[in-house]
């Protein structure tokens, strides 16, 4: 029997650049779940290499698997992706009933909860229902200086790609995370259909108001990062349920 060919893991720097050139999606059509795809076989070249990846989606690299688009033009959309042409990431996502649906922050719970978060009259996060009784989120993520870096609308997030903010982006499995720095995180999004659940974990900025969202708690400040590390908070929420709420946390400042 002949030698079983081993392949090493493609290393993470390199799917990053990978992700990156393609503008964070499939090169054909832009889907934001992509496969690292060898253009020519690993097998024949036995090595990872830049030039020789390139971001698919599943459907786009079954087709190339199987001789459905030439060579020449994977080549082709690996220099001119068709995310770089669209200043923005989008992808969806489906939730189940609105009567069952949770959001989940910081260890805080919202049912049936509308308005989960307004600052000065803004409604940061929302929640609502639409004709079918299903649940229709809608997020706003804005960064210090009041840019929007990303936001979810009914159900559809989109990320600016063209902000100096999003230096990552992946999707996969229902779950977005975007980092603005090499291993800074600035925004975790994560869809559980079976639980019917959506949880979130985010730095959210609204005209010098900080709302951190962090795995145990939710915070507010004036002050940014340091006003929240000295304990300089506006308000503090933990393990704490809001349910059957016209409106969950507001901020008046």
């Amino acid at each position: 029997m002949g030698k079983k060919h081993r392949r090493d893991n493609i290393p993470a720097p390199l799917k990053r650049q990978i992700r990156t050139e393609a503008g964070f999606g499939c090169v054909f059509c832009g889907m934001p779940i992509i496969e690292y795809h060898h253009i020519i076989p690993h097998a024949i070249v036995q090595k990872h290499e830049a030039e020789n990846l390139v971001a698919l989606c599943g459907n786009h690299h079954n087709s190339f698997h199987n001789n459905l688009i030439p060579i020449e033009e994977v080549y082709f959309k690996k220099k001119n992706p068709f995310n770089l042409s669209n200043e923005e990431v989008k992808g969806n996502f489906w939730l189940g009933s609105y009567e069952s649906f949770k959001l989940e922050l910081g260890s805080c719970t919202f049912i049936d909860t509308p308005k989960v978060f307004i600052v000065n009259g803004f409604p940061l996060i929302e929640i609502k229902k639409d004709e079918f009784g299903r649940p229709l989120l809608n997020v706003k993520f804005f960064d210090e200086k009041n840019v929007l870096i990303a936001e979810i609308v009914d159900n559809e997030w989109i990320v600016k790609r063209k902000t100096d903010k999003v230096w990552d982006l992946q999707w996969s499995n229902g779950k977005l995370k975007i980092n603005s720095a090499s291993r800074k995180i600035h925004l975790t999004f994560l869809v559980d259909s079976i639980k019917n659940t959506v949880e979130i974990k985010a730095d959210l900025y609204y005209k010098g108001v900080l709302i951190k969202v962090s795995t145990d708690s939710i915070q507010a400040s004036i002050g940014g990062q340091d006003a929240i590390k000295n304990k300089g908070y506006l308000v503090r929420f933990s393990e704490t349920t809001f349910e059957n709420c016209g409106g969950g946390i507001a901020i008046q400042v």
